[in-house]
């Protein structure tokens, strides 16, 4: 559950989020959630792209929080 992302997203290189899309996943990783995160992770996001939310994962991008994202999907394609 949340407890194990939590866990492992802060000794983990590599996060893959696969989760369906409702009500409970939508914004599902909150920044801090991503903050904590292992500095040197990357996080895949195949997901619909409301599960993680897009600015803030450009937002923790940008301050080198985690060293990389890859997305399937942008709210605006």
């Amino acid at each position: 559950g949340q407890t194990l992302f939590d866990e492992y997203s802060k000794c983990c290189t590599l996060v893959v989020v696969v989760v369906a899309r409702n009500a409970e996943t939508l914004d599902m990783k909150s920044p801090a959630e991503l903050e904590s995160m292992h500095y040197n992770a990357a996080l895949v996001n195949a997901s619909r792209v409301d599960i993680v939310n897009e600015v803030t994962l450009l937002e923790i991008l940008m301050k080198e929080w985690i060293s990389g994202a890859a997305v399937d999907v942008f709210v605006k394609e």
